[in-house]
């Protein structure tokens, strides 16, 4: 369903739930299009219950490119302070399998973020399908965040580390695509999940005197 989700971005996209194979039990996907217009576009959830007094988070999904460029990046958001996602943190992989995680928008000089990696023959092509997954866990004050994609047979994790985090309310998917009216991006996303934690409490210990 769609319901819950809010869209925007710079480029024009249409976002929506479609049947690819009903017959092959490929439906009920949700899809992205851009037309092909270059620009970043999102769509998004409202997560009220993570921050670092509340909660940790993990969002996986699985995607598929059907129609793609070579300036195509896909990945998912986290912290948007507003649904136009002007400060977040974005985790993506690009069409030559590069993937980061970078703060968006932000001059935040404590964020600690890691060189990008390629995944090792993982580029992205029509044929393959991939695994993301992007958490964040609080230690304290800092919000460790661990970014990993799998396309089945190559598989590369990344990390970074804030000791001074953003604490926006929206989550969930992001695409870029930086090839300006000449190619369309589609690609389908399936086997969305996001799941909260609460942060543990400090455990009190006896201390001999």
């Amino acid at each position: 369903s769609t319901t819950g989700w809010t869209t925007c971005g710079a480029a024009p996209a249409t976002w929506s739930i479609v049947d690819l194979d009903a017959g092959a039990g490929v439906n009920n996907v949700y899809q992205a299009a851009s037309s092909a217009t270059n620009g970043n576009f999102s769509s998004l959830q409202q997560f009220t219950n993570v921050n670092s007094a509340l909660g940790n988070f993990t969002i996986t999904t699985h995607f598929k490119v059907s129609d793609m460029s070579n300036g195509v990046a896909v990945g998912l958001a986290a912290f948007g302070n507003t649904t136009s996602l002007g400060s977040t943190y974005l985790a993506d992989i690009s069409a030559t399998g590069s993937i980061r995680i970078i703060n968006l928008g932000t001059a935040n000089a404590d964020f600690v973020a890691p060189t990008a990696v390629l995944l090792g023959g993982g580029n992205i092509t029509t044929a393959k399908n991939f695994t993301m997954t992007f958490s964040g866990t609080y230690v304290g004050s800092t919000l460790n965040l661990t970014f990993s994609v799998t396309d089945g047979t190559n598989s590369k994790t990344i990390l970074a580390s804030d000791p001074t985090p953003l604490i926006g309310q929206y989550f969930g998917l992001r695409l870029n695509n930086s090839v300006a009216n000449t190619d369309p991006t589609v690609v389908q996303f399936s086997d969305y999940v996001a799941t909260t934690s609460a942060v543990p409490l400090p455990v009190a210990t006896d201390v001999p005197m």
